[in-house]
């Protein structure tokens, strides 16, 4: 049988429950707008979100040399590379969300089990 909680880890415990319960809405928060952020970019600035837009622009030629030089291969790889990221992050931290509202779950049922 584990031993007893101390006051300091039940506090702990019990500041950690709010924040689990109201994560999962808090990402898909975060993923909903990221996702729109996204689809808004790629609609509204092609040049900087769709490297497909900006490869039709180059073939036909009607981007300007300094535009070229500025945007042409980097911006929107590296645009797409920050917004993935976001995504990405957000994905771990449901996941380790997930795993820490599991542990609380054995915790409590540990701490109801009749002490022998």
């Amino acid at each position: 049988m584990p031993a007893p909680l101390t006051p300091k880890q039940l506090t702990f415990l019990q500041r950690r429950r709010p924040l689990v319960r109201i994560f999962p809405w808090m990402a898909g928060i975060l993923l909903t707008m990221t996702a729109v952020t996204f689809t808004a970019l790629i609609l509204k600035s092609p040049l900087v979100f769709n490297p497909h837009y900006v490869l039709a622009r180059l073939q036909a030629n009607t981007l300007c040399p300094a535009t070229i030089k500025l945007m042409a291969g980097m911006l929107p790889l590296m645009s797409l590379t920050c917004l993935f990221a976001v995504a990405a992050l957000a994905l771990v931290m449901i996941s380790a969300l997930a795993h820490e509202r599991t542990y609380l779950r054995i915790i409590e049922q540990l701490q109801q089990e009749p002490s022998e």
